[in-house]
């Protein structure tokens, strides 16, 4: 995924994402980190429910 697009699904401007991952800027703002935070358990959480889905298939 590209950082404009990241950007776009987080609500968030591509230089705060640059900054962020190209940059080592740590220091963020907490609607920011909460974007972040928030976007990587749903992907986490996506990715383990399609991961049972495939393997109960499988059985």
């Amino acid at each position: 995924m590209s950082t404009v697009a990241l950007g776009r699904e987080l609500g968030l401007s591509r230089w705060t994402l640059d900054n962020i991952f190209k940059r080592n800027h740590r220091k963020v703002t907490p609607a920011t980190y909460k974007k972040l935070s928030d976007w990587l358990i749903d992907e986490y959480a996506t990715a383990d429910i399609k991961d049972s889905i495939a393997a109960a298939q499988d059985k």
